[in-house]
């Protein structure tokens, strides 16, 4: 069934984002966002998964934790019982996901189990810009746009792997004086559909 958005087709070869191969993408489709939409038009990033709890490190040597609220250049927002606070970026030395992770694979989700990610096998990518960081708010979902920081060999070999492997963001380290990030990422294989 051949669907539409502003009068052209999209026909979406690569699942980047875990839907299905050749699947037609509308902004009336509950489980896809603007920045995804986005990020499949451009083909410049790939979505990834967090868990909603957060240990962050400040750059005072102190910490602080919660639910991950919303992420954007100006800070991030956290919240812990009933109070939000928000914690500008130029603050933040280290975030850490913790927590199981709700990812979704096809046109469903599943649950990672925080002890489950495999810790020797992670991908470090590193001086990402911290614009490159997109989080779509009101998941666990952030696009991470690496094709323009990543050599033309290795963003293909990626696009590739994440046609069977979704990515679990465990870590980010921010370095404050270049604006860029390492970003520590898991691995998980894609559960075969028949």
């Amino acid at each position: 069934m051949n669907r539409s958005v502003n009068g052209l087709s999209l026909v979406l070869i690569i699942s980047l984002l875990g839907l299905e191969t050749s699947s037609q993408i509308t902004p009336n489709s509950p489980q896809v966002s603007a920045q995804e939409l986005t990020c499949f038009i451009t083909n410049d990033c790939i979505a990834m998964s967090i868990s909603e709890s957060v240990e962050i490190d400040l750059d005072s040597e102190a910490a602080t934790g919660g639910i991950l609220k919303n992420w954007s250049l100006g800070g991030l927002i956290i919240e812990r019982e009933t109070t939000s606070q928000l914690i500008p970026v130029s603050q933040i030395k280290k975030i850490k996901f913790t927590g199981d992770v709700w990812v979704r694979d096809g046109n469903n989700y599943r649950k990672i189990l925080d002890e489950d990610l495999m810790i020797d096998q992670q991908i470090t990518w590193e001086d990402i810009p911290l614009t490159a960081f997109n989080f779509v708010g009101g998941s666990q979902t952030v696009l991470l746009q690496l094709k323009k920081v990543l050599s033309k060999e290795d963003w293909q070999e990626l696009v590739d792997r994440s046609q069977k492997t979704m990515y679990v963001i465990d870590e980010i380290e921010l370095n404050q004086n270049e604006k860029t990030m390492i970003v520590t990422a898991t691995p998980i294989n894609r559960i075969k559909s028949n």
